[in-house]
C-alpha cells in the first residue's frame, strides 16, 4: 500500500481501493511489483530525520577533527586538559547513541523516541551537547593562545548555527504540516 502514489490529483484510486482486499489481483492490475524499498515520509518527519542526522554528522565530525587533525591534541595532552579529551570522547559517544535511537524511534515508530515529547527532549539534549562542544572549543582556543600553539580553524561553531537554523526550518514546516505529528506518532494508551 505504501508503494501506491496517493497524492492529490492521481486518478484511478477508486479501482485500487476495490482491489486492496485482494493483493494478488491488485498486483496483476498494476502490472509490476514495487522495484524499491524507498519510503516517503511526511515533510515534518523528513525534516526531523535530516536535522538529527546532520547534527550527528557535524558533532562527531567536529570531535574527530578536533582531536586528530586540528593540532588541538598537543594542548589536550597537557595534564590540565585530560578531562577535556574525555569530555570530547564521551560527548561524541553520547551524541551518536542519542541520534541513533532518535532516528530509529522516528522511522520505526517503536521505542522511547517514538513519542513526540521524548523526540523533542532528545533534540533539546542535542542542542545542549552542541553548546557544550562550543564551550570546550572556547576553552581550548584560550589555552592555545596562551601556549602559543596554532590550532587551526574548527567548524564546531557551525553546529550552533545549523541547530538554530534547523529549529527555525522545523517550526516553519510544522506550521504548514501540523497534522503530520498526530498522524505519525502513535496514540497514547490509557
Amino acid at each position: 500500500v505504501q508503494w501506491i502514489d496517493f497524492r492529490p490529483g492521481v486518478r484511478g484510486m477508486d479501482v485500487i481501493a476495490q482491489l486492496l482486499p485482494n493483493p494478488t489481483e491488485m498486483l496483476k492490475a498494476l502490472g509490476m511489483r514495487p522495484v524499491s524499498s524507498l519510503s516517503v515520509y511526511p515533510p515534518m518527519i523528513t525534516t526531523l530525520y535530516y536535522l538529527t542526522v546532520a547534527l550527528a554528522v557535524l558533532f562527531v565530525g567536529a570531535v574527530v577533527d578536533y582531536i586528530f587533525f586540528s593540532g588541538v591534541l598537543s594542548i589536550l595532552e597537557l595534564e590540565s586538559y585530560n578531562r577535556t579529551l574525555v569530555e570530547l570522547i564521551v560527548g561524541g559517544v553520547v551524541f551518536s547513541g542519542l541520534s541513533f535511537f532518535m532516528v530509529r524511534g522516528l522511522l520505526t515508530r517503536t521505542g522511547q523516541f517514538s513519542k513526540f515529547l521524548f523526540l523533542i527532549a532528545g533534540l533539546v539534549l542535542q542542542g545542549v551537547l552542541m553548546m557544550g562542544l562550543t564551550a570546550i572549543e572556547s576553552d581550548v582556543a584560550v589555552a592555545a593562545s596562551d601556549a602559543n600553539i596554532e590550532v587551526g580553524i574548527s567548524f564546531t561553531y557551525f553546529g550552533d548555527m545549523i541547530f538554530v537554523t534547523g529549529l527555525v526550518v522545523l517550526v516553519l514546516i510544522y506550521l504548514n504540516n501540523r497534522r503530520d505529528i498526530p498522524r505519525w506518532f502513535p496514540a497514547r494508551s490509557k
